[in-house]
């Protein structure tokens, strides 16, 4: 019997530790929680990894939906990024997904080719306007779910029904921790509240006990880092090297805040508004909205930026008494999160900035490559941990990457962004990719390992970043006579069932949630 010890609780640590306690039922697994670390909880999204998560250790939505105030979402609501366009969305795009013993959501829909895409394709080519069906229910506070006749079998949020796009959750982290922390006790996993205060290694440098603040000694076979910005073990006990991607992300400050909710008009999107000098983050959850202004603190500090949240919404937000108003971060990653025998998950082995809600869903797919190695996990397989490093360093990029096309556009309305290109780096791929948006057809893009074509697609056709002369072209490309049938009458389908769909809020209240 093995001893696996997760080092902090949060979302990724219970998370981590729930996952654990699936793939070996037989050891024990044990969580050390510091009372003395506060979560956040301004709000979080993710993507739909999470989902994936959440179904794979049996933990029915619903319940996060009465207990957590969490909300369903559908994707992210771009605001302000460019000049042309108020708005556009970036949806989770497949219709439907599958579920694999491994852990891995495998999108999937009736045709061999993305829907969302060739949707807004055909609406610029016959109508002159890049939307989609799916814009017309985000539109208006709708989810693309439709109500199933109730049976004795509709026992789970999942077989109530029909689920017609994918889709995530938002979340108070301090709700859903407390939520997972819970449910973790019930499975037997042993927590325990205290701090790491010295960390005991053998003569290969595994970590074989960890002593706490109270004294009590935990013995260990292996160890996740889940601490958080405190990196204390893969940071600071291992020193592991830090590659920060600052160069390419400008961001370096948040400032959380939250704001009254409509609880009528819940959206199901997270709204990402571009400001002058970064952008506000702004989540819906069931009792507020938690928000926070990310921001170049290069250009502002943080009284010229919470004078910059005010000013745009016309009043003072509410701000989370912390130790300091904003956090401070530098975008990047250790460039090892698995040394010897630990494994460092969350923000303990890097973070880049909130935009696209990447962070939990890395983890998340960084804990699926991991634990398909579970027979590997206890032997000191030094390739095994040099390529999974490589691995996650190369899925880091990608996502550096798809961050700084958000950030090219042709906004001009402050130095920030008039700098942008010429203060940030491109990398080579990204580069790449822009002169194929402009001058190309899709098939020469280069493949994202995170993000896939058609979310490149959407968000340079939303920063007006397509040259918009080769949209036939682009069409033609993929779309046969056949296939221009068949995908015009999915839309039509589509459309007729969006008539159907439930507003947000009245599906919140029909599940449970939304409780006075």
């Amino acid at each position: 019997m093995k001893n696996i010890v997760v080092v902090g609780g949060g979302t990724a640590g219970w998370i981590t530790a729930l996952y654990a306690k699936q793939i070996f039922p037989d050891d024990n697994i044990t969580l050390v929680e510091s009372p003395e670390i506060g979560i956040l909880g301004a709000g979080e999204g993710s993507t739909r990894q999470l989902i994936s998560i959440l179904k794979y250790l049996d933990i029915a939505i619903e319940d996060l939906i009465k207990e957590t105030k969490c909300t369903i979402k559908t994707g992210i609501k771009f605001t302000n990024w460019s000049k042309e366009k108020d708005y556009y969305y970036h949806d989770f795009t497949h219709e439907g997904s599958i579920f694999d013993e491994s852990g891995f959501d495998r999108g999937r829909n009736n045709f061999d080719f993305p829907i969302l895409k060739y949707e807004r394709l055909l609406n610029i080519v016959e109508k002159n306007t890049n939307t989609s069906v799916n814009d017309e229910y985000s539109d208006n506070k709708l989810l693309p779910f439709t109500a199933l006749a109730e049976t004795e079998n509709n026992k789970s949020f999942l077989h109530s029904w029909n689920i017609h796009s994918d889709y995530s959750i938002h979340f108070d982290a301090r709700l859903l921790a407390s939520f997972l922390s819970n449910v973790g006790v019930l499975r037997k996993i042993k927590l325990i509240k205290g701090e790491v205060v010295n960390i005991e290694t053998n003569n290969q440098n595994d970590i074989v006990a960890l002593k706490l603040n109270n004294n009590d000694t935990i013995l260990t076979d292996f160890v996740f880092d889940c601490s958080g910005f405190a990196r204390l073990i893969i940071g600071k006990h291992y020193n592991s090297k830090w590659q920060s991607f600052s160069e390419y992300l400008p961001m370096k400050r948040a400032l959380p805040f939250f704001i009254d909710i409509d609880t009528e008009n819940i959206p199901s999107y997270t709204e990402a508004i571009a400001m002058d000098y970064g952008w506000i983050w702004k989540i819906p959850l069931q009792h507020r909205y938690g928000c926070g202004y990310v921001f170049d603190s290069d250009y502002i500090n943080e009284d010229q930026a919470q004078e910059e949240i005010e000013k745009f919404l016309g009043f003072k937000p509410t701000y989370p008494k912390t130790n300091g108003k904003s956090f401070i971060f530098d975008p990047g990653f250790f460039e090892e999160v698995w040394i010897n025998n630990c494994l460092a998950v969350g923000l303990s082995s890097g973070f880049l900035e909130p935009l696209e809600a990447t962070s939990i869903g890395q983890s998340i797919l960084l804990l699926q490559r991991f634990f398909m190695q579970k027979h590997k996990i206890f032997s000191n397989d030094v390739e095994i941990k040099k390529l999974f490093n490589e691995y996650y360093i190369r899925d880091a990029k990608s996502i550096v990457d798809f961050l700084s096309l958000h950030y090219t556009t042709n906004k001009d309305n402050s130095d920030f962004w008039i700098n942008f290109n010429k203060n940030n780096k491109k990398s080579q791929n990204l580069l790449n990719n822009l002169e194929i948006l402009k001058n190309s057809t899709l098939t020469k893009l280069y493949d994202e390992i995170w993000f896939s074509k058609d979310s490149y697609y959407i968000v340079a056709l939303g920063n007006n970043l397509v040259d918009l002369n080769n949209i036939n072209k682009i069409y033609k490309e993929f779309i046969d006579e056949n296939k221009h049938s068949e995908l015009v009458s999915f839309i039509l389908n589509k459309k007729n069932i969006s008539k159907d769909f439930i507003k947000h809020s009245d599906f919140l209240k029909h599940i449970g949630g939304l409780q006075q």
